[in-house]
């Protein structure tokens, strides 16, 4: 009975067709694997076969906000000397800065997501970066002290959550069927390693040039043009409209039988009673140690091993740029294997390379430690491989708030990670000990999502128990 109420319900309105085989579509490639509902395969062809040339300019306006945020993140750290003289108080009376604004940054990720399910990402990332925007703007002209520091540049880590996890994921979702998206996502993901470069090459001069309160000044203008640029670039994709690809289509199918279209109430109680949810947030978890732990103590510890400060920004730079080329290379790859399987697989890669940090740092090698910068650097390009497969997850009226619940859940690991790696390295000899936490992080990440996380095929079973839990909110 419920397979006849799905099939009389979904076919409808999400307009399937149902065909007895699968068939190529766009660019020469070959479809998702088809939906068996009813012994017949449900597939789908969206905007007639192929993706438009708007599409890809769409998600490539997706990388001002990514650059935005990084940018705006980055700028703290040098024009920190600055303000504590300026203020005259120690460095740790702006300490809690950074940390409201990723408190911000992850918790209010689901808020967004909801925002972008309803009025969509295009309304989303404009407002999300005209507030960047604004409150950079506002520090640098009214900033008075310790506190108002604080609070400005936390307002700011308030407006950041609308520029991530919360819709990137479903903005490319919206364009690009499942098997494309590993492509799709890529020209997104420039933003942040371009401002990761820009912010070297940039910063330093403007705040020498004009002072820190003008280099934040000139940010927040900078960025509200940013967010007048993004607002003629990003365009929400019809894709949602059509039969969503791959395993969406029978999860979309289960939540549109059972009356969850994409209210708020029905999305949140949905999500939430979702295994997936939860267990994809602990890898994110984990995924969370590691990065904290490596951005915050990487390259002290290297300094602490007897490497120069020159040696170690050399490191820095071709990890940085050997994680570009690994995005390039294995997020299409996942396109043509299972999402979850090349991300286990690189998490438990990346994990064991990153232990051997610990092992090449203590030989001394200069030559070595660079090389193994490169090799690490590949195989750590997790990114648009996990955003991609947390969209996987959710049919499309959940593609935003889905994969924000998810990041609010890694707010755990954001905060405990640095906590935790402080404590090993306070209680070891070797400050390199790090690399152990932080890779085994990985290697832990890696085996709950090979064994732990449901395939996205089969998570349509966490969707029909979740819409069940919540049947009175499902209910129009």
């Amino acid at each position: 009975m419920v397979a006849i109420r799905v099939f009389l319900r979904v076919v409808p309105c999400l307009r399937l067709t149902v065909r007895p085989r699968p068939f190529r579509m766009g660019f020469g490639a070959k479809a998702a694997s088809p939906i068996w509902i009813g012994g017949f395969a449900v597939t789908e062809k969206p905007f007639g076969g192929h993706v438009p040339v708007r599409g890809w300019v769409a998600v490539f306006g997706a990388s001002l906000p990514q650059f935005a945020c990084v940018f705006a993140l980055l700028a703290y750290g040098y024009n920190l000397p600055y303000a504590v003289a300026e203020f005259q108080v120690p460095v740790t009376a702006l300490s809690l800065a950074p940390a409201v604004y990723g408190l911000f940054y992850a918790g209010l990720a689901m808020p967004w997501g909801m925002l972008a399910d309803r009025f969509g990402c295009r309304f989303v990332i404009f407002m999300a970066m005209l507030g960047v925007g604004l409150f950079l703007l506002a520090l640098g002209m009214f900033a008075e002290g310790p506190l108002s520091f604080t609070v400005l540049y936390g307002a700011a880590g308030v407006f950041a959550a609308g520029l991530g996890m919360s819709v990137i994921p479903k903005l490319v979702a919206g364009w690009f069927p499942s098997h494309m998206r590993g492509r799709g996502i890529l020209p997104a993901t420039v933003g942040g390693g371009l401002a990761g470069v820009c912010s070297g090459l940039v910063i330093p001069d403007m705040v020498l040039a004009f002072g820190w309160r003008g280099c934040f000044r000139a940010m927040g203008f900078g960025i509200v043009l940013l967010a007048a640029a993004a607002l003629v670039l990003v365009k929400d994709g019809r894709l949602r409209d059509a039969a969503e690809s791959g395993p969406e289509a029978k999860m979309a199918a289960v939540v549109g039988a059972l009356g969850g279209r994409s209210g708020r109430r029905s999305s949140v109680s949905t999500i939430l009673a979702m295994p997936a949810t939860w267990i994809f947030g602990i890898v994110l978890i984990l995924f969370n140690v590691y990065y904290t732990s490596n951005t915050s103590f990487e390259v002290s510890a290297l300094i602490g091993a007897g490497f120069a400060a020159t040696t170690v920004g050399l490191f820095e730079s071709l990890n940085t740029a050997a994680t570009v080329v690994g995005q390039l290379l294995f997020s299409p790859l996942a396109d043509r294997f299972s999402r979850r399987r090349v991300f286990a697989a690189m998490l438990l890669v990346g994990g064991f390379l990153y232990c051997g940090l610990y092992f090449v740092a203590g030989l001394g090698n200069e030559m070595l430690l660079l090389a193994y910068a490169v090799v690490t650097g590949l195989f750590v390009a997790f990114v648009p491989i996990y955003q991609n497969l947390s969209a996987d997850y959710y049919p499309a009226g959940m593609k935003g708030s889905g994969p924000g619940a998810v990041a609010t859940i890694s707010l755990v690991g954001r905060f405990g990670g640095p906590l935790l790696c402080a404590s090993v390295i306070a209680n070891s000899a070797n400050g390199m000990s790090f690399a152990f936490l932080a890779g085994g992080a990985l290697l832990v990440g890696g085996v709950v999502t090979l064994f732990v996380l449901p395939d996205p095929k089969r998570a349509a079973i966490g969707v029909m128990r979740g819409a069940k839990h919540g049947k009175r909110d499902l209910k129009h």
